[in-house]
């Protein structure tokens, strides 16, 4: 279900990729010329350096590693967001599948790829699709590990957080959601452990 989930998000994101829209949106070409010049290897920054407008620089290494698959074009550099947005599906069905059950996890996942946003963020080559992604996951290892008592999870679930450091800003609500989330459950827990 998953699988069926991820390549129709890829589907239905990448369809006309090339054509539509069909010139770049605002300050797109300074995110298209840097992950370019990256993967054509003209420019090498740290992967701790600063990007364009301050961004981390290693949301364009990631968009530059798509470009070497798939060529230094538009279409690729597009591509590399329609990847990692369809990948948030993965941990998005994962999380309310704990939550809850298959049902309302196909639910989730399906609103997801067919949300006007998703669509429009996916489709273009900013960075901003890259912070979904690692604040789902986050999430989803945060109630897991709480859930199973597993130091593992809630690692993976600081490993996860820190990644939207390294994203798009905005992926550095991982760490707020994840522990506003945590206290949430904390709380929850400890409720029930009165009760009894």
């Amino acid at each position: 279900i998953v699988l069926a989930l991820v390549i129709a998000s890829i589907a239905l994101s990448a369809y006309q990729l090339q054509n539509v829209p069909n010139l770049l949106v605002g300050d797109e070409g300074e995110f298209f010329n840097t992950a370019q010049a990256i993967a054509v290897g003209e420019y090498k920054p740290s992967i701790f350096d600063f990007g364009v407008y301050s961004y981390p620089i290693l949301s364009s290494y990631y968009q530059a590693g798509i470009m070497r698959l798939f060529g230094a074009t538009l279409w690729s550099w597009r591509f590399s967001s329609v990847v990692i947005a369809a990948l948030t599906v993965a941990p998005l069905y994962a999380l309310a599948r704990e939550m809850f059950n298959w049902r309302v996890a196909v639910t989730a996942g399906v609103i997801l790829i067919a949300t006007p946003y998703f669509l429009a963020y996916a489709r273009l080559g900013y960075n901003n699709g890259q912070a979904i992604f690692p604040v789902a996951l986050a999430v989803y290892f945060l109630y897991a590990g709480f859930k199973r008592g597993s130091a593992l999870y809630l690692c993976a679930a600081g490993v996860a957080a820190g990644l939207g450091f390294y994203t798009y800003t905005a992926g550095r609500l991982a760490v707020l959601v994840s522990l506003f989330f945590f206290i949430y459950l904390f709380v929850t827990r400890q409720q029930s452990w009165w009760k009894l």
